[in-house]
């Protein structure tokens, strides 16, 4: 075998060379794995939405439990960020409202209340963020009202077939993708603020 590719089979004992080979970073802090797992819970969200526009009937409960996940760990991953900010209002009024979002997630299909909950949290702590990690929770904030604009649109066009409960599920499953998405890319980039 390849000497090089020897070095990028991972193994007990050089799993951590296979990420850095794969990735450029040499090892993930506490705050990166729980932002990436945050993120993987997003793109799960986003898998769900790709799902409903095809046409499946997507698992409700898997869908819920991923949802419920990612608000959460996403929610957790942003109080981490900004909780040595000074400015405490804001810090504690966001982490009210970002219970009541990842709560909110119970109801799965009542997607305009947790995207505009959710949405609130971040947009206040990027308000009580520090420099460094403003982008990302802007992201954050960007990526749930754009998804809940993009499903808005799509399901005031009736995009794909109509189902038994006279709803478009191809357009709440455009703005799952697009927050799935966006919510994954602002996680990634509030990991990577750790690292300037």
């Amino acid at each position: 075998m390849d000497a090089r590719l020897e070095t990028l089979m991972p193994s007990p004992t050089n799993a951590q060379g296979t990420v850095q080979a794969l990735t450029g970073v040499s090892r993930l802090n506490p705050f990166e794995q729980l932002a990436t797992v945050a993120g993987l819970g997003w793109l799960g969200v986003a898998v769900a939405g790709v799902w409903e526009i095809a046409g499946g009937e997507w698992p409700y409960l898997v869908y819920g439990v991923t949802l419920l996940l990612a608000a959460a760990l996403s929610v957790a991953t942003a109080w981490w960020a900004i909780h040595v900010d000074d400015r405490v209002a804001l810090r504690w009024g966001g982490l009210g409202i970002g219970v009541l979002a990842v709560a909110s997630t119970a109801v799965a299909w009542a997607s305009p209340l947790w995207m505009t909950l959710l949405a609130i949290t971040f947009a206040v702590w990027a308000a009580a963020a520090g420099d460094a990690m403003r982008p990302g929770l802007a992201i954050l904030t960007a990526a749930q009202l754009i998804g809940l604009g993009a499903m808005i649109v799509a399901i005031r066009a009736e995009l794909g077939p109509q189902n038994s409960y006279g709803d478009y599920p191809a357009g709440f499953g455009v703005g799952l993708l697009v927050a799935g998405i966006g919510s994954a890319l602002g996680l990634a980039v509030l990991a990577r603020s750790t690292r300037r």
